[in-house]
Order: C-alpha cells, then sequence, then structure tokens
C-alpha cells in the first residue's frame, strides 16, 4: 500500500477526515496530503484538517481538531445532547483560564473561561450529527453552568425557567 491509499484508507475509516497530525504518526510525510488536495482526492477545511470529497462538513469536529483544550459547553451543549433544535451560530466554547490558542481570534466562537483544575470536570465525549466526535460538556455540568449564569444566558434570548 502506498503512502497515499494509506491517507485516504485512514481517512474513510475516520468518517472522512483526517489530520496533519494524524498523518504523521501513519509515518507518512504530510507533503502527500498537498498532492491528495491538488489532485482533488482531499479538500483542506481547516488549519491541519483535510476531508474527502463525498463527506458532509462537520464544523463541530471541525472546531474541536482547531484545539485539543476545549470543550462544547452551553448552548451548543444543550444542541449536541439534543436538547434543542437550534443549530448553535456561534458556538460555546470554554478553555481553561490560561488557554492562548486560535480559538481565541474565531469571531464564531464565544469563549468562556474556567479554572484549570474544573476544565475537565463533566467533560465527556458525544458524537455529532455526522458521527463523528468531540468533547463537550455533560448534560448535569451544562445545567449548572447555564444556572450559574443565567443573567448572561437571558441577553443571548435563552430561556431558562
Amino acid at each position: 500500500m502506498n503512502n497515499y491509499d494509506k491517507i485516504l484508507n485512514y481517512a474513510e475509516e475516520n468518517k472522512g477526515y483526517v489530520t496533519t497530525k494524524e498523518v504523521e504518526k501513519l509515518g507518512v510525510n504530510h507533503t502527500f496530503l498537498s498532492n491528495l488536495v491538488k489532485h482533488k482526492k482531499l479538500e483542506r477545511v481547516g488549519t491541519g484538517i483535510y476531508k474527502l470529497p463525498t463527506y458532509p462538513i462537520d464544523q463541530f469536529y471541525i472546531l474541536s481538531k482547531s484545539s485539543k483544550n476545549m470543550c462544547y459547553s452551553y448552548a451548543t451543549s444543550l444542541y449536541l445532547h439534543n436538547m434543542t433544535d437550534r443549530i448553535p451560530l456561534i458556538c460555546d466554547v470554554t478553555v481553561p483560564y490560561n488557554y492562548s490558542g486560535n480559538l481565541l481570534n474565531n469571531e464564531n466562537v464565544a469563549l468562556r473561561y474556567v479554572k484549570n483544575d474544573l476544565f475537565k470536570l463533566g467533560m465527556t465525549d458525544i458524537k455529532t450529527i455526522n458521527d463523528l466526535t468531540v468533547h463537550c460538556y455533560d448534560l448535569e455540568r451544562t445545567l449548572c453552568d447555564i444556572i450559574k449564569d443565567k443573567n448572561h444566558m437571558q441577553k443571548i434570548k435563552i430561556k431558562i425557567f
């Protein structure tokens, strides 16, 4: 099996997605990704994130792959848990206080900061609508966060009780 086939097979097994880091773990030079994009076998959908053209774009998965220190929270978490049918236009993302990644410059993200020791509390993996896994707070943590910040949540038109 050549390097191109290794990348394409991995992407197929991963529901259409592959990252530069994953390709390097396969022992393949990341320059093969550029060639696959050039020949329209892959599409670049984010920094270091690629997908097969026949698979749908999953913005939740793409955003989650852009930073390892993030967790979907608040209204976005409610959506991922199927507690609301409103697709969030701006994703609520919680990060540790010391976060300094590329989500700071993303206008489609509302960042929330928590103490480092509380960041992983209630974090779970959940499947998106395209069956891809992302980090999200469980329902208990989500509801506690929403109640704790209920005054802020009313400003963004989420009805609480």
